[in-house]
């Protein structure tokens, strides 16, 4: 084997070294990166396990809130009801009342 042969085999196997070693790093730094975006996503995760229970409380809430305007509407016309059977009787009694 000539001397150009060697030199030549020698930089290729420090290429590839040089090479490797950069693919490394890199891949270094994207396992890195990617254990962030894990942790992130985690965090994010948490998060909206929290909004999702808080939401569920407010819905729950809003239900009862429902149900309560429910009654209160019965009794407001059950209210009604009564007034309309009283109100007249009331303005007949005071038209008696004030012709005698």
């Amino acid at each position: 084997m000539n001397f150009f042969m060697t030199y030549s085999i020698i930089f290729v196997k420090d290429l590839i070294l040089f090479y490797t070693v950069i693919l490394f790093a890199t891949l270094t730094e994207v396992f890195a990166t990617l254990t962030e975006v894990f942790a992130t996503l985690t965090e994010v995760f948490a998060i909206l396990t929290e909004v999702f229970a808080t939401l569920t409380e407010v819905f729950a809430t809003l239900t009862e809130v429902f149900a309560t305007l429910t009654e209160v509407f019965a009794t407001l016309t059950e209210v009604y009801a009564t007034l309309t059977e009283v109100l007249p009787c009331f303005l007949l009694s005071c038209k008696a009342n004030a012709t005698v």
